[in-house]
């Protein structure tokens, strides 16, 4: 759902990861975690950005 919030009408979002778990009052591990999860499971796409 953090996802959800952040992104646009079409349903993109580039939100850091950082980003995402200050939303959710996670560890930065656990969205990494479940980001590969959800990737996997082709329930999201990820593209590495790079500052």
């Amino acid at each position: 759902m953090a996802r959800a919030d952040i992104a646009d009408d079409a349903g993109f979002c580039f939100p850091s990861v950082f980003t995402l778990a200050a939303k959710v009052s996670m560890d930065q591990r656990s969205v990494q975690r479940i980001l590969r999860k959800l990737t996997r499971r082709f329930l999201c796409v990820n593209r590495a950005t790079i500052s």
